[in-house]
């Protein structure tokens, strides 16, 4: 609650034109009919609006591609415009995100909510092009042992995972990382010492 007034006291102190909320929600999909629920977004955006914050843009995270009836329900119902309720859907990997983003054309939603359009220009994304299309494209990997206390929750080691996988894509290698337990080193450890 105090994140939600602190949003909602800077969205009164900037102004409209100068605070842009982007609401971040999960679409799931439910049954063996795989139909997009719209509801759970529904909710969060009620809620959102119950504590004086209106969303401008919707952010939908999903497995698949929105279907246009799915996006269309989530503007009648959450009252933001369709062009600006953008799908973040399951992609190869991470780096396909902003291209993503960038084909919905959510910079010009922020740049139009902003009143940018005079200072800002098309996003330059040649470069993070080339490192999705790089990662995509690797053939051989490397492999990485990484030794853990904690090696079968492998979230607690997610920014090791992450470093290593940007610097195994910065050599032109996939990484395969090799979960080592460190009770398992201790145990072998032990052993020899006392021989």
């Amino acid at each position: 609650m105090p994140f939600i007034e602190a949003l909602r006291q800077l969205s009164f102190s900037l102004g409209k034109d100068n605070f842009c909320l982007i609401h971040v929600s999960l679409v799931p999909v439910l049954g063996v009919v795989g139909e997009q629920k719209t509801k759970p977004t529904q909710h969060s955006v009620r809620e959102l609006r119950a504590l004086g914050l209106t969303p401008d843009l919707l952010a939908c995270r999903s497995a698949q591609p929105l279907i246009g009836s799915a996006k269309e329900k989530l503007s009648q119902f959450c009252h933001v415009p369709v062009e600006n309720i953008l799908n973040i859907h399951d992609v190869p990997n991470i780096w396909h995100v902003p291209l993503i983003l960038r084909n919905q054309k959510a910079h010009e939603a922020i740049i139009k909510q902003l009143n940018l359009s005079r200072s800002a220009g098309p996003p330059e994304l040649r470069d993070w092009t080339l490192m999705a299309e790089s990662y995509d494209n690797l053939s051989t990997s490397v492999k990485i042992a990484l030794v853990g206390k904690y090696t079968n929750l492998s979230d607690s080691y997610l920014s090791v995972v992450k470093a290593l996988l940007h610097a195994s894509v910065a050599c032109s290698q996939k990484p395969s990382i090799q979960w080592v337990s460190a009770s398992d080193l201790e145990d072998a450890t032990a052993a020899s010492v006392s021989r």
